[in-house]
């Protein structure tokens, strides 16, 4: 069964936090965090992928540091999003 938020408030929350965050430099670290919290999550990443499929952390929290050293010297380079054919054609804010 997937995880879900505690409470139809913790949603709302959740999508009120999620609207207001782009733009902004500061409100995405919140998001995670509350995301985590909704779903009994450990941490939560978002992950850029250059042009040549290399990604790195963008944004994470509650992340162990030997966790994101581990992911930037070496599984980066595997990421399946990063690495995936149809990803790499997609044109920029393109669904």
């Amino acid at each position: 069964m997937a995880a879900c938020p505690r409470s139809y408030d913790q949603l709302l929350g959740l999508i009120q936090q999620l609207y207001a965050a782009p733009g902004t430099q500061d409100a995405w670290a919140p998001f995670l965090d509350g995301l985590c919290t909704a779903v009994d999550g450990y941490c939560a990443h978002f992950i850029s992928v250059d042009q040549r499929g290399l990604a790195s952390l963008a944004l994470t929290v509650r992340s162990d540091p030997a966790a994101m050293i581990a992911y930037a010297d070496h599984w980066g380079a595997f990421d399946p999003w990063g690495r995936s054919r149809r990803l790499r054609s997609a044109v920029s804010g393109s669904g």
